[in-house]
Formats: structure tokens, sequence, C-alpha cells
């Protein structure tokens, strides 16, 4: 099978980190975040990839559920 092929995914160093994160499956990226310090549960996982996914950073879909956080637990 050639290197070239649709059906293989490009080898992770050649990923953006979004683009990594968007194709893990939710358990490998609730591991990923429980390795960071973040919360690992299944919904984190989700609602990190979703975010990701419609804003186009990691970085800006952590820090969008960070400040979710917060705020429900100020409420």
């Amino acid at each position: 099978m050639s290197s070239n092929s649709p059906s293989q995914r490009p080898p992770a160093n050649e990923l953006t980190a979004e683009e990594l994160i968007l194709q893990m499956e939710v358990e490998e990226v609730q591991e990923l975040l429980g390795d960071m310090g973040f919360d690992p549960r299944p919904e984190f996982a989700r609602g990190i990839q979703q975010l990701v996914a419609s804003l186009g950073s990691l970085d800006a879909a952590i820090i969008a559920l960070q400040d979710n956080l917060v705020q429900r637990r100020a409420a």
C-alpha cells in the first residue's frame, strides 16, 4: 500500500494540534486531557473536539471550556 493512500492518516508529526485532536477517538482525547491536568470526562473531551472544529484553535477551545466551568461554579 502506498503512503499516499487516502485511507491512511498522515504521520502525527505532520498534523497540527487541531487536526490531531479532531482525528482522535474520544478516549484518546480524555487520556490527553488527564495527562494535561484537565477534566478527562467524555463530555469535556467531546466538547474540546466540537470547539476545535468550530473555533479552529485548540487554545481557544480550552479557554472557552475553562471560562464556561468558572461561570458555572460562580453561579
